[in-house]
């Protein structure tokens, strides 16, 4: 988790050294180390937003009301639109696969091995959308490690935009972990003490650092990242989620920040 600065410059002191960090850039410490990188306004939750719109009341920040409203009005067109998809089916699970649990999903690029057999339905409360893409994975095949580029699908999706159930207090992490298992595509994560949360190592067998050293999955909710793990977020009815992979600076492909 960093600290994002909006206006002027304040300095860190870590490890006998002082860092300068400007407005529009968000500073991060772990351990010994200590990253300065540039922050977008899409990398910003509500409250975030909604404080720097206040303060530019008074003062001038490295963002303006319009870009910061934009991004509001954005998510507000993502989620809506998310919603509108599949918003019966959504509420008995999982759909929006290949009727064959065995047949390739040219739709998804997943081969379907198994998972729910669909004789037994399970009763949500609520829906959202999920997707699974590694796109950037193709404009960065030169990186990628020998014997992964089968697992790359050649549209770049994993999983298309698919409507699923939940019911109140299931997290990202819930829904994630269930449909990768009900669309028998291939997971694997661990629990980090240090963050309280679940972290994804891989995914259809594209694990991090797999298309270098700064590669791995990262998730958005509603367009925004957030900046701590998906067994953390706990969702909203009508949530739109993104599992991406990304390639070169840890998010900066996405159009995310580390802050």
């Amino acid at each position: 988790m960093g600290v994002n600065v909006f206006a002027g410059e304040i300095k860190i002191l870590h490890n006998g050294r002082e860092t300068a960090v400007k407005a529009g850039e968000t500073v991060a410490v772990t351990g010994e180390d200590i990253a300065v990188v540039k922050f977008k306004e899409t990398s910003l939750n509500k409250f975030n937003i909604d404080s720097a719109v206040e303060a530019l009341k008074d003062h001038k920040l490295c963002f303006s009301i319009e870009e910061l409203k934009k991004v509001l009005e954005d998510r507000e067109a993502e989620a809506q639109a998310s919603s509108a998809i599949d918003e019966d089916s959504g509420k008995e699970g999982a759909n929006g696969s290949s009727s064959s649990n065995t047949a390739k999903n040219q739709e998804s690029g997943t081969t379907q091995n198994g998972g729910n057999s669909g004789n037994v339905s399970t009763k949500y409360d609520y829906s959202c959308t999920i997707e699974i893409r590694c796109d950037t994975i193709l404009n960065n095949m030169t990186d990628l490690k020998p014997g992964k580029s089968g697992y790359v699908p050649s549209n770049g999706i994993i999983l298309r935009k698919t409507s699923v159930g939940f019911n109140s207090g299931e997290t990202v992490f819930d829904v994630l972990n269930r449909v990768c298992k009900e669309k028998g595509i291939q997971i694997e994560y661990s629990y980090s003490p240090m963050y309280g949360s679940s972290y994804i190592e891989g995914m259809n067998h594209l694990y991090e650092m797999d298309c270098g050293e700064q590669s791995g999955w990262m998730y958005k909710v509603n367009g925004w990242f957030p900046n701590y793990g998906c067994s953390s977020y706990t969702l909203a009815d009508g949530d739109s989620i993104v599992w991406a992979y990304t390639c070169k600076g840890l998010g900066e492909d996405l159009g995310a920040s580390i802050g």
